[in-house]
């Protein structure tokens, strides 16, 4: 059996926070939710045109809000820090 030994260099070490892990939980998820939004828009275009632009239409009115929101909570606190307690 041959053990491979990994080593984190510490450039990684001292970067890990729970900033940078929240940031990346976000990231994740809002990827999966917009690959889970153009599979819907697909299948829904592979029915019929008339139902994919419905679904398009759905899917850009769920998402305007949402990223209007985010823009402006991004331009009012550019600099938000988190303590660590």
């Amino acid at each position: 059996m041959i053990f491979v030994q990994f080593q984190v260099s510490r450039s990684l070490e001292r970067s890990h926070s729970p900033i940078a892990t929240v940031a990346w939980m976000i990231i994740f998820g809002d990827g999966v939710h917009n690959f889970i939004d153009g599979l819907s828009i697909g299948a829904a275009f592979s029915e019929s045109i008339l139902t994919g632009i419905s679904v398009s239409i759905a899917v850009l009115c769920e998402e305007f809000p949402h990223e209007l929101v985010r823009k402006i909570l991004i331009s009012l606190f550019p600099t938000i820090k988190i303590r660590d307690n």
